[in-house]
């Protein structure tokens, strides 16, 4: 043997020992693995509670399993096992594969045959998905196992099928001398370079042969075997013609957990890649309903498979989306923000109403008591105020509540409630009559007119009486000497009156003795008037006393929130108290409601009786108050330790409040707002 010739023997040596090398020491015909499944990591749950989910069960060497049924899986959703699992097959055209075409171009020869398997593998290279990723090793004659060298004549590593697919088929195209068939070493050669593309499952050989080897220099029948049952890739053994070494092929594909199959002639191959297409994207759906709650949260799930050859498990999860039609399980009736008793709601008060509501979406929330007009909410909390002073206290009534999310969804319930009877109207106090000390009491802004009135009246009334008693005295005078007066008899002066006339029990002037608006001096009984200047008896018929002060009318009685000398029925209240910042933010609370006038502020600790309770440490027990008085509010601070301030003043006596001033209870804010 010359130089030359030994140079080759050892570097053929080498190359097989360094590919055994590569290769697994497993003998070809160890026991494959059992099953896998994978489930999609997007569930659908749009009409939750019913689920689906796509999964991919497959065999140890990553091809899809295709022939399961129903009973095949198990789904136990959190800890409950699934009893109305629901299992479809699914053909999913978005899998994307890597196909490695391994094609003996000289197993049917002849120069028309050749042309045969040259246009059926052209036909079966067009029919990759421009998704996939595709390569091919075209046995011609000797080939070159060390997969750092590829004879671009008639090798190509992967490229993509939509870009580069007519490189591949330019290949097939120029392809013309076959001197032999090392279908061994030509396997071997396409496992190393898939194995190094992609992952289990998504990658696989496809060989179109006849089964028979000749001329293969490095690997031998059992190697392909061992090397692509160790790197799991299946592969699709597709025997062409009528002589074939279907042996060899059988248990080449049973060892690799791949697929065998034949045709009679290269026509037939088309038609056979796309079965294998099919198979790759065989998927499963399997769709069941989920026992847990509408939450919008994520739950899991796990699935198993089960197969002769063993059992395989995945997790899944899906989103327990809120339902389509919305479902309304309850309502609440609140009362300044505190939740009453629907059978027991308050006479003449705001009732807010919220429904306890459960949606992907919603709409609306459309409100109608007993039948009438329908009111409708569209923000959330999609709330209701209901007045209860227009309502018959004496009978239920019924509130109907509709969630409308759109015209097909839409869900109506009924709830009944009832209202308190109204408090009883107060019994009527007699008013007397009230002198005018008593009005100066009442009205302060009249006490100095009244007062010259009570003092200068007695005055007045006194100096007329000496006046009229001297005058008499002069007239007793004048008798006595013999005088006839200051005046003939019959006059009709007041002061020509004779004192005889003057009758001191009851006598008055005769009726038209005098002129209109004139006071005989005689028509004043004397013993009928006291020293304090009033009358004890009751002047004579037709006489008209000047003294005598008008009967005093009697003080109207005022009932809260009506003008003076009304009566009118109590308002609901005079204003609102609203709650804008600290932890009552957002309640509000009726001021001046009738029967109960004052409204306390404090902390809220146990046992506390103040109506507005803020949960603050800077707040005091009892740290102010709101009272009515005349219809109009007042604002007064109960000594607080961190104080009161209005309209950022600070509170030192009570102030009037109108709607719209701000008030500033230590750390908690609140505003006046119109009923």
């Amino acid at each position: 043997m010359n130089s030359r010739k030994l140079w080759i023997s050892l570097r053929q040596g080498l190359t097989v020992a360094a590919l055994l090398a590569a290769m697994s020491p497993a003998p070809a015909s160890a026991q494959l693995g059992g099953p896998s499944i994978t489930v999609s990591p997007t569930c659908d749950s749009d009409k939750y509670p019913e689920v689906s989910c796509i999964v991919t069960p497959v065999n140890s060497a990553g091809l899809p399993l295709t022939a399961l049924t129903a009973q095949a899986f198990q789904v136990v959703d959190g800890s409950v096992a699934v009893k109305d699992l629901r299992v479809e097959k699914i053909v999913n055209p978005g899998v994307k594969t890597s196909y490695m075409f391994v094609t003996d171009f000289g197993m049917l020869g002849g120069s028309q045959n050749l042309q045969a398997l040259k246009d059926a593998a052209k036909s079966v290279l067009g029919a990759v998905s421009s998704t996939d990723r595709v390569a091919m090793v075209a046995i011609t004659g000797k080939v070159d196992v060390d997969v750092t060298r590829i004879d671009l004549s008639k090798e190509s590593n992967f490229v993509n099928a939509g870009t580069n697919r007519n490189d591949i088929i330019n290949i097939v195209t120029r392809l013309s001398d076959v001197s032999g068939t090392p279908l061994y070493d030509a396997l071997c050669k396409a496992i190393v370079l898939t194995a190094r593309e992609g992952t289990p499952g998504s990658r696989a050989i496809v060989l179109f042969t006849d089964g028979r080897d000749a001329k293969s220099t490095v690997c031998t029948a059992d190697d392909p075997i061992t090397r692509a049952n160790k790197d799991r890739i299946p592969i699709i053994a597709i025997g062409v013609g009528t002589k074939i070494e279907d042996s060899y092929l059988r248990r080449l594909a049973t060892l690799t957990d791949g697929v065998f199959q034949t045709v009679n002639d290269a026509s037939g191959l088309l038609g056979k890649f796309q079965e294998t297409q099919t198979q790759f994207r065989t998927q499963y759906k399997l769709t069941f309903t989920a026992s847990s709650p509408s939450d919008n949260q994520r739950h899991g799930f796990t699935v198993q498979l089960s197969q002769p050859s063993g059992r395989a498990t995945d997790r899944g999860e899906y989103t327990a989306l809120l339902p389509i039609k919305p479902e309304l399980t309850a309502v609440a009736f609140k009362a300044g923000g505190v939740e009453v008793d629907p059978q027991k709601l308050p006479y003449s008060a705001e009732i807010t109403i919220e429904p306890a509501l459960k949606a992907r979406k919603l709409a609306r929330v459309e409100y109608s008591v007993d039948g009438g007009e329908v009111k409708s909410s569209e923000q959330s909390p999609f709330s209701f105020v209901l007045r209860t002073d227009q309502l018959d206290s004496s009978r239920p009534h019924k509130l109907t509540v509709r969630a409308v999310a759109d015209a097909q969804n839409v869900t109506s319930r009924d709830f009944e409630f009832g209202v308190l009877a109204p408090p009883p109207k107060p019994t009527p106090v007699p008013t007397r009559a009230c002198d005018l000390l008593c009005q100066a009491q009442r009205n302060p802004g009249v006490a100095i007119p009244v007062a010259v009135v009570a003092v200068g009246l007695p005055v007045l009334l006194f100096s007329l009486i000496a006046l009229l008693a001297q005058r008499s005295r002069r007239r007793k005078d004048q008798l006595a000497m013999g005088g006839g007066g200051y005046a003939g008899e019959g006059a009709t002066s007041v002061s020509n009156v004779p004192f005889s006339d003057m009758n001191m029990g009851s006598a008055m002037a005769p009726t038209g003795s005098m002129p209109t608006g004139s006071m005989p001096m005689g028509g004043m009984p004397m013993g009928g008037m006291p020293m304090g200047g009033m009358p004890v008896g009751s002047p004579g018929e037709g006489a008209t006393s000047v003294f005598a002060p008008a009967p005093a009318s009697p003080q109207p009685t005022m009932v809260f929130g009506a003008p003076v000398g009304a009566t009118q029925v109590f308002k609901p209240g005079l204003a609102k108290l609203a709650i804008t910042s600290g932890n009552l933010s957002g309640n509000v609370f009726p001021l001046g409601v009738p029967g109960d006038s004052e409204t306390s502020i404090g902390r809220k600790v146990d046992g506390s009786t103040v109506r507005v309770q803020i949960d603050s440490p800077f707040v005091s027990r009892r740290h102010a108050r709101i009272y009515a008085e005349s219809d109009q509010l007042f604002l007064a601070d109960q000594q607080s330790a961190s104080g009161t301030k209005l309209n950022g003043e600070k509170v030192t006596a009570p102030m009037k409040l109108k709607v719209g001033d701000k008030i500033e209870f230590a750390d908690t804010t609140a505003e006046i707002k119109p009923i």
